[in-house]
């Protein structure tokens, strides 16, 4: 007795079976691929955004502690391409002069200090990277200590922006404690920690 084998089936799939499969399959490839692409901008985006907002956050940390204790504050002022401020602390037994600096061509802001006498300016030490301000957008505005007011202000303004990153602005008012309505730098004529010399 002979066994009869099955008919195997050859005929596979037509031209446009492949063609409609692989269209399907193209069109969810590029869905899968957009989901990707945008979840990942939008990641690169937050995390930017979070570094921006940490750096932010340790430049009002240094500002607050310091600025508090500030017996006065020099004028801010735009030399060449990068602006500046500086503010004298004489409550310990030695008297410390701090400045800080935007630097508009490198995108930095920087600070250092020094006892009152040096006769030599110290390294700067950069603080945060990023920070876009222009010549025209002043990051320090010294706000006068008044009879009303009797406490200079010291308004910071920064920017920040990474090379495609969203804009963030920091913008905090700081109040030296130990100012008062005759401190001298209220005036243009009011200068400390060699501030004339040391813009550099």
């Amino acid at each position: 007795m002979t066994m009869k084998l099955p008919k195997r089936d050859d005929s596979g799939f037509t031209l446009v079976e492949m063609i409609v499969a692989m269209g399907i399959f193209a069109v969810l490839l590029a869905i899968f691929s957009t989901a990707v692409q945008s979840f990942s901008k939008s990641t690169v985006r937050s995390l930017r955004t979070s570094d921006q907002t940490t750096q932010g956050r340790v430049v009002f940390n240094l500002f607050d502690k310091q600025v508090r204790a500030a017996s006065a504050i020099s004028i801010p002022a735009l030399s060449g391409s990068s602006w500046y401020v500086e503010y004298l602390d004489d409550t310990g037994t030695a008297a410390i002069c701090t400045q800080w600096v935007v630097r508009t061509d490198t995108d930095i802001i920087a600070t250092r200090k020094w006892t009152v006498g040096a006769t030599t300016a110290p390294a700067w030490r950069t603080v945060a990277t990023n920070v876009t301000n222009s010549t025209t957008q002043a990051p320090f505005t010294l706000i006068a200590s008044t009879t009303v007011v009797p406490r200079q202000r010291l308004s910071v303004t920064l920017r920040y922006q990474r090379t495609g990153g969203p804009l963030t602005v920091n913008n905090s008012v700081f109040t030296a404690r130990n100012t008062g309505s005759m401190t001298s730098t209220n005036t243009t004529s009011g200068l400390i920690c060699n501030s004339s010399t040391w813009r550099s």
